[in-house]
């Protein structure tokens, strides 16, 4: 069903392309900025003089958006299968190596040995 609605306005955004500044400023623009935001408020101070939050988001936003395009609607997961947890899994844990867990170290759980 999601990938019927995704199709359906993929082809009206090239029908009307005027509602495509529409809907990429509301749905993908708040989307991002929304992930913006929590990228900004968790990210070490470190890691933001390095890495621009907002460009993060984008990214990561991208990432999500081109594997469900790749899977669902070009077939990938039928020509290129992949599990969908494990792409997500990784591409969350590159994030967080790279902009941090948002926690200092005092936070950060202790291994027990």
């Amino acid at each position: 069903q999601n990938t019927q609605l995704t199709r359906l306005l993929l082809q009206e955004i090239q029908v009307f392309p005027e509602e495509k500044e529409a809907f990429f400023a509301d749905a993908v623009g708040e989307s991002i900025a929304e992930l913006g935001g929590i990228l900004d408020a968790r990210m070490s101070e470190r890691a933001r003089q390095q890495v621009d939050p907002k460009v993060s988001a984008r990214i990561f936003f991208n990432s999500l958006l081109a594997f469900y395009v790749e899977q669902e609607i070009l077939g990938g997961k039928y020509l290129l299968p992949v599990d969908e947890r494990a792409y997500i899994e990784h591409l969350v844990d590159m994030f967080v190596k790279r902009l941090g867990s948002g926690r200092s170290k005092a936070e950060r759980p202790k291994l027990v040995r």
